[in-house]
């Protein structure tokens, strides 16, 4: 092995990774490394997996050693990457300044409208006393509330029912 193919060698084994190249170019490059050098096909096939990332590596496990072509191989791991950039791109919803922006101010919004509810709530009476305030007076349907005695129609609770008259004796 001469000096020049020694250096070769080293430079495709420390060539870095796939970084933001795409596969079938990752290869064309390995392939330019080695030139004219005979190279047995499974090294460098290793070479090549080896240099792509974990979750390609791992769905080009399927093809068994020798059986797909190198460049096919370098094909279809292009695929892949073309599809998860692609579900990547659609799943990715940045957030950004004016995003950020409305949602704080809705939240402002829901904190004031709350506040108030809470000094509203405290004003008026508990729900306990009004219902108690009810019982010192009459009980009055609607009926009875808005016509008096002239009523001709009345509904439970009234004091002006016969049954609440009777009950009550």
């Amino acid at each position: 092995m001469s000096l020049s193919q020694g250096k070769r060698f080293k430079q495709i084994l420390s060539s870095g990774h796939l970084g933001d190249q795409k596969p079938s170019q990752l290869l064309r490059k390995l392939q330019q490394l080695i030139g004219d050098t005979q190279i047995d096909q499974c090294f460098l096939r290793e070479i090549f997996l080896q240099k792509l990332p974990n979750n390609i590596q791992v769905m080009l496990s399927c093809y068994p050693d020798s059986t797909v072509p190198i460049e096919e191989l370098a094909s279809k791991a292009d695929s892949i990457m073309e599809s998860a950039i692609d579900c990547l791109n659609f799943t990715h919803n940045p957030v950004t300044h004016s995003n950020t922006v409305d949602i704080s101010a809705e939240l402002n919004e829901l904190k004031n409208l709350v506040s108030r509810m809470c000094q509203d709530r405290s004003k008026s009476k508990p729900l306990s006393q009004s219902m108690d305030s009810r019982k010192d007076g009459p009980v009055l349907c609607w009926y009875h509330s808005s016509s008096g005695p002239r009523a001709k129609k009345c509904m439970d609770p009234c004091s002006e029912s016969e049954n609440f008259k009777l009950q009550h004796q």
